[in-house]
């Protein structure tokens, strides 16, 4: 459950920052999450299946582009 949650508002704020300050588009955090600690509902639902896999894949690719920088610099 930590994970998912990580996952989720990790993934969430590096989309919303991409869209907002690199692609000048308007748009709203809470678009981005996937409801993950809430009642499933059917909005929390959308956002759920539209949400989660993008959240963890920025989270991934984030993670996986500061383990290199990270491993360039202290090697």
């Amino acid at each position: 459950m930590i994970k998912a949650w990580i996952t989720d508002y990790l993934g969430a704020l590096l989309r919303f920052t991409y869209y907002k300050y690199v692609k000048r588009k308007k748009v709203i955090y809470s678009n981005f999450l996937t409801g993950v600690n809430t009642p499933r509902t059917k909005v929390d639902k959308a956002l759920y299946d539209n949400n989660y896999g993008k959240n963890r894949m920025w989270c991934a690719v984030f993670l996986l582009i500061l383990a290199g920088i990270l491993g360039i610099c202290f090697s």
